[in-house]
């Protein structure tokens, strides 16, 4: 999924269902770190000395531009893509100021200016104020919203294969099989919509989507990285002695990895010190990540949720949850965030100007077990399988097709979800 913030108007949604990560979509249940707390530290984070020119997936540099999107989808900003991160500690915080341009992009028309922050920090329980979509069932990967680079082009499978995890990025999607492959789709000029190689004897369990990039995780821990470069978020750093990578989320322009120790990796853009990481308040290991905007989450076990990076970072703060429970999953849009509790409540805080906050009721009788944040908009999972979609709506992604969802249905119910940039996919 992707996300947005005030400058960057296309982002990357990370998921994670109660008990399980989904990353821009779905991803691996990882298996819970064990006592003490985490010891977070930078990694392999990109400096201005080691920054390389504007790239496409031939190393050339890209020459022409893909045809305008239709549906008219927010554009990318190019201006955003030359931050220079803060100033505090040059070693660190230092990012690539070779002023890459991004490809082009959806823009006919701009993406909405942000507005100030909601004086409540979370969402009032509110009814949905999306339409039902005309968009039918017709496979069981089913995606709806905006279609400018094919997001929505869902690829034909072989017979007999089965789809275990999903991902929906900026422009693009990803779908892991029963076979450990990925199969990829929608906006390519990257490379990021392609199947990376896999190592041999390994198969692919979980996948996330992120701005312009793509990531992996294998069954043996090796993380896969591929597509946009720039801000060197595809550089995989080396995984700490004695430790095996259990989760990997994408962002706009950075990557993030979790350990089995509760340790978390940042690569890529540093804007904001994302970089440095939080470590889990003493007593406590980090069991999630969640990657936004320019922003990152990361749930302890204990349900403390974290964030950093920034600059929407800041002004997100952290929610706390109701009393007599605890948060247990964590997504990240653009410039909102969502967290699940263990009784099914959805909390929802930060940017509000398109509704992004008003997160419907689930139907009597049933609970919210999944959720995930597109740019402007929210998606959550029921305990029945049903779907529920709220924000920003012009290209109908905070809609839900007809039949999606419902359990007595010609679609059934839905088993994952994935919000893009500004689309959706899930899986029926």
């Amino acid at each position: 999924m992707v996300s947005a913030g005030s400058a960057q108007r296309w982002r990357s949604g990370v998921v994670l269902v109660a008990g399980a990560l989904v990353f821009g979509g779905l991803s691996v249940t990882p298996a819970l770190a064990g006592t003490g707390a985490a010891v977070a530290s930078p990694v392999g984070v990109r400096s201005a000395a080691d920054s390389s020119p504007d790239t496409g997936p031939d190393g050339g540099v890209p020459s022409a531009a893909p045809d305008p999107d239709p549906d008219g989808d927010p554009a990318p900003d190019p201006a955003a893509a030359t931050s220079t991160g803060s100033a505090a500690d040059p070693a660190v915080d230092a990012v690539s100021t070779a002023a890459p341009t991004d490809p082009p992009a959806p823009a006919d028309t701009p993406a909405p200016a942000e507005v100030s922050p909601p004086t409540e920090s979370i969402a009032p329980t509110a009814e949905p104020v999306p339409t039902p979509s005309p968009v039918p069932i017709t496979a069981r990967l089913v995606a709806w919203g905006g279609n400018g680079y094919g997001q929505l082009a869902v690829p034909a499978l072989p017979a007999g294969t089965s789809v275990t995890a999903i991902a929906a990025g900026a422009y693009h999607n990803l779908a892991v099989t029963d076979g450990g492959q990925v199969v990829g789709w929608g906006f390519d000029w990257f490379g990021q919509a392609s199947a990376p190689p896999v190592p041999p004897g390994e198969r692919i369990v979980s996948v996330s989507a992120g701005g312009y990039h793509s990531l992996a995780l294998t069954d043996a821990g090796r993380v896969l990285a591929w597509g946009d470069n720039r801000y060197g978020q595809t550089d995989v750093p080396p995984t700490p002695d004695g430790a095996t990578v259990v989760a990997v989320a994408a962002g706009q322009s950075f990557s993030l990895a979790l350990t089995d120790a509760g340790r978390v990796l940042v690569w890529g853009e540093n804007r904001g010190g994302l970089g440095t990481p939080p470590i889990a308040p003493a007593g406590s290991t980090i069991v999630a990540i969640a990657a936004g905007s320019t922003y990152a989450l990361a749930l302890t076990d204990r349900g403390q949720v974290l964030v950093w990076g920034g600059p929407c970072a800041m002004r997100l703060g952290v929610p706390a949850a109701p009393a007599g429970s605890r948060v247990v999953a964590v997504a990240a849009g653009g410039s909102h965030a969502l967290a699940l509790t263990d009784q099914g409540r959805v909390l929802a805080w930060g940017q509000n100007g398109f509704g992004q906050l008003a997160v419907p009721p689930a139907p009597a009788g049933d609970r919210v077990t999944a959720i995930s944040a597109g740019t402007y908009h929210g998606l959550a999972l029921t305990e029945q399988g049903r779907l529920l979609a709220w924000g920003w709506n012009r290209d109908r992604q905070a809609a839900v097709p007809d039949g999606a969802g419902d359990p007595a249905g010609a679609g059934g119910p839905v088993r994952l979800i994935a919000a893009g940039g500004f689309h959706n996919l899930v899986l029926t």
